[in-house]
């Protein structure tokens, strides 16, 4: 049973929908929040915000705190709300975030107290080349024939 549970926690890169959820998040992953509409929700960093930027602004309103430089408050405008991301920039990393529209399992407070790993590396299958921007120093070739006995240097 511990182990189902562990493994639902790594598997799933999202907070409890707990009224008031702390984690350490995975930087190579998305993380969910879960916000009704109608309610407003308290996000903390661990680091203070440089910047975030929301995929649907007039859809989702992200306002800084005024008394904390790690806080957020996020809240639905009126009307239809849909699944958006949130990418917030700390001073030291960089944190991305799917927010949720839910009808229960709302969160009001989310505590993010850490994070771990880092944005992965994907390749595109392409091999680098080296390339030297200073000019090549061509060698110098000497042949040389020696016509007694038949043999060449």
């Amino acid at each position: 049973m511990l182990f189902s549970s562990l493994f639902a926690l790594i598997a799933l890169p999202t907070f409890a929908a707990e009224p008031i959820s702390r984690a350490v998040v995975d930087l190579s992953k998305s993380t969910e929040i879960h916000i009704a509409p109608g309610r407003v929700s308290v996000l903390e960093m661990p680091e203070s915000i440089a910047e975030a930027k929301v995929g649907a602004p007039r859809k989702l309103k992200v306002v800084p705190s005024t008394s904390d430089p790690k806080e957020l408050t996020l809240f639905w405008v009126e009307g239809s709300a849909f699944r958006t991301n949130l990418i917030i920039r700390t001073t030291k990393r960089t944190f991305v975030f799917d927010v949720v529209p839910v009808t229960s399992g709302h969160q009001d407070i989310i505590q993010v107290r850490g994070a771990f790993g880092a944005p992965g590396f994907h390749s595109t299958g392409r091999t680098l080349v080296e390339t030297s921007l200073a000019p090549k120093a061509e060698p110098k070739l000497k042949i040389v024939r020696k016509l007694h006995e038949g043999q060449f240097e």
